[in-house]
């Protein structure tokens, strides 16, 4: 007998608040002919793609796994300051915006992050 699990219903969260940049894409997949990255510490090193993500955390999920994701990254840092607080404009509109609302759906909690930025 063969048993077969199935998640459903997890809800997951990831979330990257740092520099970004762009790296040549060698596949030709991307439209505009460039990968995004994200840079973590050892960025000198090597930078990790959206490629790499979408591959690795992404689509390998089950299904009925919910995953909610939060970059907060780009070329130059656009920080805010919150109640003497520094950070990034889109981390401190999330969760300004859950703060307010915390029972707010997904769409109503995106049209808040958007109105803030």
């Amino acid at each position: 007998m063969i048993l077969v699990t199935k998640i459903i219903g997890d809800v997951l969260f990831f979330h990257y608040s740092g520099h970004g940049a762009q790296v040549k894409d060698t596949t030709g997949i991307e439209v505009d002919g460039m990968n995004k990255t994200i840079l973590p510490s050892d960025y000198k090193r090597r930078q990790i793609t959206d490629d790499e993500l979408w591959g690795s955390i992404f689509y390998p999920l089950p299904n009925g796994v919910r995953l909610t994701v939060i970059m907060d990254c780009c070329q130059t840092s656009v920080d805010t300051i919150n109640k003497y607080q520094a950070g990034g404009a889109m981390r401190q509109s999330f969760i300004s915006a859950y703060e307010e609302n915390p029972g707010a759906t997904y769409v109503k909690l995106l049209s808040l992050i958007h109105k803030s930025l």
